[in-house]
């Protein structure tokens, strides 16, 4: 099946091609951003590859032995991570998948190959400020927005309280974190003014990771892994 990406470069390359008899400027155009669309997918393949063997550094023997038990899933896994990088135009974003590819084929068959799939189209999905929130939720085992500092000035509190509530829906959408209760806390309003705006309504619930989410987590690290040979 072919990508989004995909699909759009063919019509447009299609498009031009009809033009191109009355408006011969356009094809050019199309033609000379058709092939640095392939030299940047390539740059991203080469890059992506490097950043395996970087990662793999710590995790040979055990990427080696996950590997020869199952040749045929690690070869799914990576074409189906290759093609995510081939298209993602964020450098940090393209290193995510080197280090998920990596460290999720060290866990085996502690990761479905379902689940495997289903977290790389979240980590397709979520950006870094995501992963933070994510990664705060877990840490500290329940956390609600009220808890958080936010900007004094109105205008830029509702701004990033918008963000907030963005990241948390889509965390909450994927099954990742969930609604929870917390019981003897006292809330309060923190911007002041009516209790039922929005600004302090979305500051009281508490929220923690799921089973689901904590498994997704597991996927990006590799600490456990590795803790057989550096103790602490």
């Amino acid at each position: 099946m072919k990508d989004d990406n995909t699909k759009t470069k063919e019509i447009i390359c299609s498009t031009a091609r009809s033009i191109g008899a009355s408006f011969p400027l356009a094809a050019s155009i199309v033609h000379a951003w058709s092939e640095q669309e392939s030299k940047k997918r390539w740059d991203n393949c080469q890059e992506f590859f490097e950043e395996i063997f970087s990662e793999m550094a710590e995790l040979k023997e055990e990427f080696k032995k996950i590997h020869d038990s199952n040749p045929d899933e690690t070869q799914h896994l990576l074409s189906l991570t290759l093609e995510k990088v081939m298209r993602e135009h964020r450098e940090e974003k393209r290193k995510k998948f080197a280090e998920f590819f990596v460290k999720t084929t060290c866990r085996g068959e502690k990761i479905t190959f379902d689940e495997k799939r289903f977290f790389l189209e979240i980590l397709d999905e979520l950006n870094e400020f995501d992963l933070s929130l994510l990664i705060l939720i877990k840490n500290n085992g329940k956390l609600k927005l009220g808890n958080l500092r936010f900007q004094q000035v109105l205008t830029k509190r509702e701004e990033e309280l918008s963000r907030y509530i963005v990241s948390i829906s889509k965390l909450q959408s994927k099954g990742l974190i969930g609604e929870t209760s917390f019981s003897g806390v006292i809330d309060y309003n923190v911007s002041g003014g009516n209790p039922n705006d929005w600004q302090n309504r979305c500051l009281k619930p508490w929220f923690e990771v799921l089973p689901m989410g904590k498994k997704f987590l597991e996927s990006l690290t590799v600490s456990d892994l590795l803790k057989d040979e550096n103790p602490t």
